[in-house]
């Protein structure tokens, strides 16, 4: 797994050097030495659990308990899907009309905080653990017998479509790179292997279409390429014929580059800004909900390059890296991707030793998402389902245990 960490790592770096947005060069040599440390984490990682192997788990023990599992996720899915509608309550129009891009735009354009949420709504919440054990069940998807196969494919298409009818693209990334998190796993984490997987073939065209055509629907000036604010570049773009389908793709290349490769000009951008460690900062959730109760939040990294930047911190990807350098500083935030790795591959150890129970399957769920998102933002600190279900499966954990011991 530290190899796939490593490659996504340099693939995403590399389209925001070299892909077809003409970045500023900020700090271009620190941001290449603090990218070298944090790889240097996953060699570390792969030296201490250099004979796992990833090919032998057992998970005979949970597979019992998934109906239930099962059925809360599905509750707690619908329950996300009406808190929704109760908060942007003029999005109906747009779905009903099929213009998902237009209720993307709504939601990403009004300012609500989760503290405004009316109370019976946070049952959504409490539930939401489910859904990051359910995608951690994805990740050992071909371990369980066909009955309960069925109850993991359902859940991911219902997932999918949870954020999918607001214009969210969340359900496909999760489930698409859990997927292929799990396909890799079979592999042995060996890359090349997985280019050539019908499974993920088909699953790349899908999320092809499905991420080309939300883009369209958004209205984000195709015809130019343009990134706008903060930055007004354009791409340099080759001559096509008008509406022709290597336009189109090439269109789409565009927004894979921009989506993954942007957060590391936040990153830049760190290096060259005087900010001081706020612990609050970290989490979105915890930027916007409990600002008073750290009086320095307005020196925070994430609240500065705002100000000083225009780099709106819920507007723009930063990568997971800043959101952790914000709340503990650059040593403190290669300590954290250390033991974030660490931690990922400890539960595939006990997985591999017939140890992991379904409570680590889901602390090993929000990992794997936190694993996905790191060129992007600090996923599971992002919103009040991510901060309750680390919290609350973090905790079952560890209460485990200590009364299993």
């Amino acid at each position: 797994m530290n190899k796939a960490g490593i490659f996504y790592i340099v693939i995403t770096y590399l389209m925001f050097l070299y892909g077809p947005w003409p970045y500023p060069a900020i700090s271009s040599n620190l941001l290449i030495y603090f990218l070298l440390l944090v790889l240097l984490t996953f060699i570390l990682n792969s030296m201490i659990f250099n004979d796992l192997n990833y090919k032998i788990f057992s998970i005979s023990s949970i597979t019992k308990n998934l109906k239930y599992v099962f059925v809360l996720s599905i509750c707690s899915l619908a329950l996300a899907t009406i808190e929704y509608l109760s908060i942007f309550t003029d999005i109906l129009t747009s779905i009903f009309s099929g213009n998902f891009g237009e209720a993307y735009l709504k939601i990403a354009l009004t300012d609500t905080t989760y503290f405004k949420t009316p109370i019976y709504m946070f049952a959504s919440v409490l539930t939401s653990p489910f859904q990051y054990i359910m995608l951690g069940c994805l990740f050992f998807y071909e371990l369980f017998p066909k009955k309960a196969r069925k109850y993991i494919v359902i859940f991911s298409i219902l997932y999918i479509l949870r954020f999918l009818i607001f214009g969210q693209l969340k359900g496909v990334i999760d489930i698409v790179g859990v997927f292929g998190l799990s396909v890799l796993r079979r592999e042995g984490f060996r890359i090349y292997k997985l280019f050539l997987k019908p499974q993920v073939i088909f699953l790349s065209i899908i999320f092809g279409i499905i991420g080309f055509l939300i883009h369209s629907s958004r209205g984000y000036g195709l015809e130019y390429g343009t990134f706008g604010y903060p930055l007004y570049i354009t791409t340099e773009r080759p001559y096509f014929d008008d509406d022709s389908i290597f336009e189109s793709f090439y269109v789409f290349y565009e927004l894979v580059a921009r989506y993954f490769g942007h957060g590391y000009y936040a990153l830049s951008l760190s290096f060259t800004t005087d900010f001081k460690p706020d612990l609050i900062s970290f989490s979105l959730f915890l930027n916007d909900n409990f600002r008073e109760l750290n009086m320095d939040t307005n020196a925070s990294l994430i609240k500065l390059l705002g100000d000083e930047h225009g780099w709106d911190y819920q507007k723009l990807w930063h990568t997971q890296f800043l959101w952790w350098i914000s709340g503990f500083g650059f040593f403190g935030a290669i300590i954290i991707i250390f033991f974030q790795q660490f931690f990922i591959l400890s539960l595939l150890s006990r997985a591999s030793s017939n140890k992991i129970d379904i409570i680590e399957i889901g602390v090993l769920g929000t990992l794997l998402i936190n694993f996905i998102y790191m060129p992007l933002n600090n996923q599971i600190f992002y919103n009040l389902q991510g901060v309750f279900s680390i919290f609350v499966l973090t905790l079952l954990m560890i209460i485990n245990r200590l009364l299993k011991n």
